[in-house]
């Protein structure tokens, strides 16, 4: 398919198309896979498409006119641990599969996490690798259309089949490449890992690690984890997207003041008002508000004293501020993006000796050992005033 084609993919709505299209894949050993769906102000996400492109045929499945148990055939090709499925940014379609229909797919290759092993220093976003490796312009305008209206328009048939042909194109220069520089297995391990993640439940200390609190005060982050792990619960309960439930602004105002009890309805009713959580689900909390200035459990301390820990080390540890610049060349000499290496709550880990992706699999053999063995030379001697 050209560029300036118009759709010439098949749009599957029946049992049948979609049983003919399967049978079209089953010589090739990857095929292409994108998804659309609507995650507008619901926690997870909703399925419209899922598109599949292969050797001999590309469609676009309508999940909303087939039934689940007609779509059999295509879970058993997603779930085939001999096929590797190809994505980009393959996250949200891999968690999308799983709460949609419960099934895990399996030897996954994402394209964008793989050409952060080819010299991307950033994830590269869909268009900029079909611009390098395909030199098409393309835009993404469809991206944001209505996917869950019916009937979808030319053009959005167009954008959806698009995605995977390309794709389908892209992969075998991509593949080539990272065995080219031995990097095929790094890049299979983190995708096995975004599989697991997909279907993994939300932890809510990375939550807490994402807020900035700018506070030493071990309750006050206490209560802003309790609060985050009743969001958490309401979100998946109701299918509400967090800031539906409480924003992280308003999350905090609430740990931080006392004086918010039951008895003030108005406050409540006007947080009721600005987010879409039941006002009885916010009279729970309120209700509860007391308990979330109970003594912090011993489990609930420590979790607060490395959160404060790490934000106070960051610029004070000179074991860190070595090691980030070790790790800037390293990357660099390595053609890796840097953050796939490892982040800074990676390094905080290793420097303070708490358990560490740096310290198994690939990333320790390129960085990993070399970043143990400075914290062990007794040389360099982390500041912590």
């Amino acid at each position: 398919m050209s560029k300036d084609s118009d759709f010439d993919g098949k749009y599957v709505t029946t049992a049948e198309e979609l049983s003919v299209c399967c049978a079209l894949l089953a010589d090739d050993t990857y095929i292409t896979v994108d998804t659309e769906f609507s995650r507008q102000g619901s926690y997870y996400p909703i399925l419209s498409l899922i598109q599949v492109g292969g050797s001999k045929v590309a469609f676009a499945v309508d999940i909303l006119a087939i039934e689940v148990t007609d779509l059999k055939p295509l879970f058993m090709i997603l779930t085939d641990p001999t096929r590797c499925k190809v994505f980009h940014a393959a996250r949200q379609d891999l968690e999308a599969l799983y709460y949609n229909f419960g099934i895990v797919t399996n030897n996954v290759f994402d394209t964008q996490i793989a050409l952060q092993f080819c010299g991307f220093s950033e994830p590269p976003s869909y268009e900029t690798m079909v611009r390098r490796y395909l030199h098409y312009n393309i835009t993404k305008e469809m991206q944001f259309s209505d996917w869950m209206r019916r009937p979808l328009s030319k053009e959005q048939l167009n954008y959806a089949i698009a995605d995977v042909v390309y794709m389908h194109r892209i992969y075998p220069i991509i593949k080539s490449q990272l065995e080219a520089s031995n990097k095929m297995e790094w890049v299979l391990t983190e995708c096995a890992e975004l599989v697991v993640l997909a279907s993994a439940v939300t932890d809510t200390v990375e939550l807490l690690r994402k807020i900035t609190l700018h506070s030493t005060r071990t309750e006050l982050v206490v209560r802003v984890y309790r609060l985050l792990q009743w969001r958490e619960q309401q979100a998946v309960q109701l299918n509400l997207a967090r800031p539906l439930i409480l924003a992280d602004d308003a999350l905090i105002r609430l740990s931080k003041q006392p004086a918010l009890r039951p008895h003030n309805k108005e406050t409540y009713k006007k947080l009721a008002g600005r987010y879409k959580i039941p006002q009885s689900a916010l009279s729970d909390v309120l209700d509860a508000m007391p308990s979330l200035y109970d003594e912090a459990t011993a489990q609930e301390t420590e979790i607060a004293s490395t959160i404060i820990s790490d934000e106070r080390q960051l610029v004070k540890n000179s074991l860190f501020q070595l090691l980030k610049t070790k790790l800037v060349a390293t990357a660099a000499e390595a053609g890796i993006a840097e953050k796939l290496i490892a982040n800074q709550s990676e390094l905080l880990r290793l420097t303070h000796s708490r358990p560490s992706k740096l310290e198994s699999g690939w990333r320790y053999e390129l960085f990993g050992r070399m970043a143990v063995a400075l914290r062990c030379d007794n040389s360099v001697i982390p500041t912590l005033s």
